[in-house]
């Protein structure tokens, strides 16, 4: 399905179930279909409406060269995906890049958000944009519109150095998953400065991406996004 945005760039998402919505947001360079892959919608599909958008300059969704496309509009489109659904709340789920907009969703419209999960990541500070362009130089090749990779990456700084009374404002319940060797878990367990009773569910023995790999990840994702954990 797509929803045009407010300043015309065209949003793709993929959703499935019936009942309470559920964002699902996706990593950088990659697309809401990679929740299909790992079976974490399907799990989900079976308790609620699951909304997963490809992040704009990924998937199916417009590219926009133009840095000024990217950073707060990335928040912007979901709160426009939330009314083009009929949506006025929902649960928030992110991996990666997905839980650094997350976060920040969370904090720019606290009252579109019940709950949020983060996983790969959390409280990132605007210097996280170098982990980025290092990922951007591994990926880019692969790509085939590297140019809007690339303006999003300049825009990542405004969504991201969120203050700590910012973090500690998030008046949801908040849920993390983490690899234990995960080279971002220190931006994860920052959170609990901000909100002491944090902690994490941390996965033994694997790093970013094998969490995402995990095949404990769908199930565990799940029961936390619908408290059967």
């Amino acid at each position: 399905m797509t929803m045009t945005a407010s300043d015309g760039t065209e949003i793709s998402y993929l959703a499935a179930g019936r009942g309470p919505a559920v964002f699902l947001l996706h990593g950088f360079a990659s697309a809401a279909m990679s929740w299909w892959t790992i079976g974490a919608a399907q799990r989900l599909a079976r308790r609620g409406r699951v909304i997963a958008p490809d992040i704009r300059g990924h998937g199916e969704s417009d590219k926009p060269t133009d840095a000024s496309f990217y950073g707060n509009r990335l928040l912007a489109d979901l709160a426009e995906l939330l009314d083009h659904e009929g949506e006025d709340t929902v649960d928030v789920a992110g991996f990666s890049m997905g839980a650094e907009i997350g976060l920040a969703f969370a904090v720019r419209y606290p009252h579109r958000v019940l709950s949020l999960t983060l996983a790969g990541s959390g409280w990132s500070p605007e210097g996280i944009v170098a982990e980025y362009r290092k990922w951007f130089e591994i990926l880019a090749p692969a790509s085939d519109t590297p140019d809007a990779l690339a303006a999003l990456i300049e825009g990542v700084p405004d969504l991201t150095g969120l203050s700590e009374e910012d973090v500690a404002g998030i008046d949801v319940p908040l849920h993390g998953i983490i690899g234990e060797h995960d080279d971002e878990r220190r931006w994860m367990e920052r959170i609990a400065e901000a909100r002491p009773n944090f902690t994490p569910h941390v996965l033994p023995g694997v790093d970013h991406m094998g969490t995402w790999r995990s095949p404990d990840f769908p199930g565990l994702l799940a029961g936390v996004v619908t408290g059967d954990e």
